[in-house]
Order: C-alpha cells, then sequence, then structure tokens
C-alpha cells in the first residue's frame, strides 16, 4: 500500500481517534465536523502533495506562498480559493479543539498542539510544514537539520 493511502486513511481514523476522546456520546456538532473533515480531506491532500497547503506548528494549516492563495482549491466549478480552503480548514480545527479541550478539561492550544505534533509526523517527505520561529520547509529537508 503506497504512503498516500495509508494517509488518506490515517487522518480520517485520526480525527475519529480525538473524537473518541470525548466519549461514546459524540454530540452533533462533532459529528458535523467530522463529516466536513472527511468531505474536504482529499482536497486537503492534493494541496498538500501540490505544496501549496502545509501544516504548521500550531495544529493548523496554512498557504505555503501568499501567490497561492487566489488560486482555485480544486477543478470543481464551485471549489474555494486555496486561502478559502485553508480558512474553513482551519475554522473547524479550531472549534474541534475547543470542544475537546471542553469536554477534557484541557486547553484548545494543547489540543493544537498535539494535533501539530502528530500532523508534522505524519507528513509525507516532500509536504511542507512550518516549526515554530521557521519558515515553510519540506519534512525531508527538516529531517536532514
Amino acid at each position: 500500500m503506497n504512503l498516500r493511502i495509508l494517509r488518506c486513511l490515517f487522518v480520517p481514523a485520526a480525527i475519529l481517534a480525538l473524537c473518541a476522546v470525548v466519549g461514546a456520546d459524540v454530540d452533533d456538532e462533532l459529528k458535523d465536523l467530522k463529516e466536513r473533515f472527511q468531505k474536504r480531506y482529499a482536497t486537503l491532500a492534493a494541496l498538500k502533495d501540490s505544496g501549496r497547503i502545509g501544516e504548521i506548528f500550531d495544529g493548523y494549516c496554512g498557504v505555503v506562498k501568499p501567490e497561492y492563495a487566489g488560486e482555485k482549491a480544486s477543478t470543481a466549478p464551485d471549489s474555494p480559493t486555496v486561502g478559502e480552503f485553508a480558512e474553513t480548514e482551519n475554522k473547524d480545527r479550531r472549534r474541534l479543539y475547543a470542544l475537546l479541550a471542553e469536554r477534557n478539561e484541557l486547553t484548545p492550544e494543547l489540543f493544537a498542539e498535539r494535533n501539530g505534533k502528530r500532523n508534522f509526523e505524519n507528513a509525507g517527505p516532500e509536504h511542507f510544514l512550518k516549526p515554530k520561529g521557521k519558515d515553510w520547509t519540506k519534512k525531508k529537508d527538516l529531517s536532514a537539520e
């Protein structure tokens, strides 16, 4: 099984695992968030593979170069721009972290940082990452540091 397929399987599983932390009684908002993450995942993976979006140490994603922000995120006629896509993804991540933190009596920042660490670990070698205090760098180049 190639690495891209494994990553496609891992991220929805990671989101489900995060949601499982809140217990078996997952409310409607968490279910809606999971569905939105799953619907966007293929586009997110494609944007990461193309180097347009990367993962940031703080658990959020970002547009790697300013000129990518205005490009269409996909070929779909109603596709948002890459910048709008990242904003939507981050809005949902922010809400997920807040819900999980509230339910587990922790801070949203702690959940975000844990997810950021997991995203860095699971990134492909060609994916862009933005470590704290550094510029966007491909994962394979971070490993060499």
